[in-house]
C-alpha cells in the first residue's frame, strides 16, 4: 500500500469516527428526509432510463 492510499484511509477512518461521535451528541430530531430522498430516487431513475436506452441503440 502506497503512501497515498494510507493517508487516504486514514484520513476516512478520521471522519467517520468523528462523525460518529458527533451524530451520538446530538439530541434527537424529527428531520423528514423526504426532500433529498426522491431527489436521489428521481436521479437514479433518470440515470437508469439513460442508460436502458443507450443500451438499445447499441443492438
Amino acid at each position: 500500500m502506497n503512501k497515498s492510499n494510507l493517508l487516504s484511509a486514514a484520513l476516512l477512518t478520521g471522519i467517520m469516527i468523528l462523525s460518529a461521535s458527533a451524530l451520538f451528541a446530538m439530541p434527537p430530531s424529527s428531520t423528514p428526509i423526504d426532500g433529498g430522498l426522491s431527489l436521489v430516487l428521481g436521479s437514479c431513475a433518470i440515470y437508469g432510463a439513460k442508460k436502458i436506452r443507450d443500451s438499445r441503440k447499441k443492438n
